[in-house]
């Protein structure tokens, strides 16, 4: 209902790879922050399945990841969206 693709640690990322906004999820989470994420130098994120195509793509664009493990068949789904 927010436009929520996918989440990474919990924080709930839109179709642009930003922080969907104003979720009370978000306040209650503990750990690394997607901020804190950032700072490191490889983010490899591990996702597959088709059905996760749109929120791969929305990590990648988002810059939130800079690298996958996935399969083939999630990775060429992933490219058809670019």
């Amino acid at each position: 209902r927010k436009g929520a693709v996918g989440d990474i640690l919990g924080y709930f990322l839109n179709a642009d790879g930003e922080c969907v906004e104003e979720l009370e999820i978000h306040k209650e989470l503990l750990g690394v922050s997607l901020d804190e994420l950032a700072q490191l130098p490889t983010i490899v994120g591990v996702a597959g399945g088709e059905e996760k195509a749109d929120a791969i793509y929305a990590a990648l664009k988002g810059r939130r990841i800079n690298g996958l493990v996935t399969e083939e068949t999630t990775a060429r789904a992933v490219l058809a969206l670019t």
